[in-house]
């Protein structure tokens, strides 16, 4: 099974350059729990990062760390 990935991105002011998005997986797995799911509830925080290029100026990265729910084999957001 492959993952599904939708993004959405909107812009919210053109003169600041101020955009919103929103990223929704599906689908996607990890082979082994996370080492430091641990503490009851057990809980974890997982980096992410995506670039977004228009292809008109510099391309910029964006990057988030979340905490999780470490519930078994499945994460969930709090």
């Amino acid at each position: 099974m492959r993952p599904t990935v939708k993004v959405e991105i909107k812009s919210r002011d053109v003169k600041t350059g101020l955009m919103e998005f929103s990223i929704a997986v599906d689908g996607d797995s990890m082979p082994v729990r996370p080492a430091r799911c641990a503490g009851s509830p057990s809980r974890t925080e997982l980096r992410t990062s995506f670039t977004l290029d228009d292809g008109s100026g510099q391309p910029l990265l964006v990057a988030a760390t979340l905490p999780w729910q470490c519930r078994g084999t499945e994460l969930r957001l709090p």
